[in-house]
């Protein structure tokens, strides 16, 4: 891989770069590359924030689905209790 990238490159490996599973010197030829351009700066900025808002609506889900499946459980055991 070659050390100077253009923004093409540095739009392909965004994505493993942020979730370091690229070699050090392909993140160092990103992390340079990003440095130097802008328009990539803002670019990595907008998709931090595009995982950070995935990983939240992830999160809230799991936490529903949690209230929801402690919830029911309640309900069932106040059910069976009632009819014994």
């Amino acid at each position: 891989m070659k050390l100077m990238l253009n923004c093409k490159d540095v739009h392909e490996h965004a994505s493993d770069y942020l979730d370091k599973r690229l070699s050090r010197r392909k993140r160092l030829a990103i992390w340079l590359h990003v440095m130097m351009c802008s328009h990539c700066r803002i670019f990595m900025k907008q998709l931090r924030l595009t995982i950070a808002s995935v990983r939240s609506i992830h999160q809230q889900q799991d936490d529903d689905t949690k209230q929801l499946a402690d919830a029911l459980h309640q309900r069932f055991l106040e059910i069976h209790k009632n009819k014994h």
